[in-house]
């Protein structure tokens, strides 16, 4: 009776096999390793994206809130000093949105959420400039109804604002979840 398989290989074949078994399970875990970290990158960035998303809504929110302190403090001191943080503001915010429409321009329901905050946003500074533009102080009826206006405006800025910073956090709690298993996976911290 003739045995078959490993006792029948020739020195060479065994010699190949044994060389090559160990190589084999080298590449496989240097591909690992790779893709290991190359997910792990892109969890980062993930997450630096998602701060940084968090961080342009903060800025658009202090935009909104100078400019409506500056209107505001114009309006009852008539003192032009306070129009200098509502024209900065004024001037900075279309930037600030298009920045923040451009970082969420991956993500459908932000975007839209971005689109409605620059329509509001649009809105509270047109009726923050028609208030600066009431010059009489006899004009105190049309003054009270864009008071009403702007806080409306204000407060529906503060939903869509709220809601996007609410969804960028519940990504950043899912892609930080994401990467610290993996940077522990690979002996990093």
């Amino acid at each position: 009776m003739r045995r078959s398989g490993w006792a029948d290989l020739s020195l060479g074949r065994k010699g190949a096999v044994v060389v090559a078994l160990p190589l084999v399970a080298l590449v496989v875990s240097t591909l690992t390793y790779l893709w290991v970290e190359r997910e792990e990158e892109r969890l980062r960035e993930g997450v630096a994206h998602t701060i940084e998303v968090r961080d342009e809504i903060q800025q658009v929110v202090r935009s909104l809130l100078d400019a409506e302190t500056g209107a505001r403090g114009f309006l009852l001191t008539r003192d032009e000093s306070f129009l200098e943080p509502y024209e900065r503001a004024a001037d900075e915010l279309p930037s600030g949105l298009e920045r923040l429409s451009d970082l969420v321009e991956g993500n459908l329901e932000q975007n839209q959420r971005a689109a409605r905050v620059e329509e509001l946003a649009d809105e509270k500074l047109a009726v923050m400039g028609q208030m600066i533009g009431l010059v009489n102080r006899a004009e105190t009826v049309r003054r009270d109804e864009l008071l009403a206006e702007s806080k409306a405006a204000m407060d529906e800025l503060r939903v869509e604002l709220g809601a996007m910073r609410q969804e960028e956090n519940r990504l950043l709690a899912i892609r930080t979840r994401n990467v610290v298993p993996m940077a522990s996976g690979t002996g990093q911290a």
